[in-house]
């Protein structure tokens, strides 16, 4: 009886494995209208509902945390001084013979380049375009992360520093107006922010 049972059990996981597959091969390629449609988002440590936020010292030690409110969760230390890293990412389902550009944004009451510095992982110091968008490359549409790396410069004073997908210059990102979400838009692709939380970070000097 147990080996029947349990060839009932294999004989069935197998038949819903293969018509999963048939399913899924007559799905094609989706929505044409979105082929050449991808999203940039600050990459959460755990849902998009969550608050993620950092802080500098004026000693250099540097913080960040991420919890159901702004005001909440457990702060956790970097080892290096002076520097938060925030993650980004690339929501991308293709590889292009194209390259896509996105940007991110920077509101501060901080100078660049007096109080603080914009990197990415290389270390190399990046600098704003006429719009004030940094930008970012993704080669081949390929999807993944960067790392950008806020930098305090020591002797700045206080203040904030928020990083966001969408320019602001533009209005804030609506889910009911898909134009606003709009990052970057070439004739070739379109990158989209969010219209939730994972658009935008703050960075705290204190």
């Amino acid at each position: 009886m147990k080996r029947i049972i349990e060839f009932i059990i294999i004989a069935t996981v197998t038949v819903l494995f293969l018509t999963g597959c048939d399913v899924h091969d007559s799905w094609g390629d989706g929505r044409p209208d979105l082929e050449h449609t991808y999203i940039l988002f600050v990459d959460q440590p755990d849902n998009q509902n969550d608050f993620l936020s950092y802080e500098v010292a004026q000693n250099g030690d540097a913080r960040w945390r991420y919890g159901a409110s702004a005001t909440s969760g457990t702060w956790k230390p970097y080892d290096e001084k002076w520097v938060v890293k925030i993650p980004l990412e690339f929501r991308s389902e293709r590889i292009r013979t194209y390259d896509v550009v996105s940007f991110f944004w920077i509101e501060s009451t901080l100078e660049a380049g007096v109080d603080y510095e914009v990197s990415l992982e290389d270390g190399v110091v990046i600098t704003p375009d006429a719009t004030g968008g940094y930008k970012i490359i993704w080669p081949q549409a390929k999807r993944g992360k960067v790392t950008v790396n806020i930098k305090r410069i020591e002797g700045s004073p206080n203040g904030t520093i928020r990083l966001q997908t969408f320019n602001r210059a533009k209005g804030i990102p609506v889910i009911s107006d898909m134009e606003s979400l709009v990052n970057n838009r070439t004739d070739e692709y379109e990158v989209r922010c969010a219209s939730l939380d994972v658009n935008k970070v703050l960075v705290t000097f204190n």
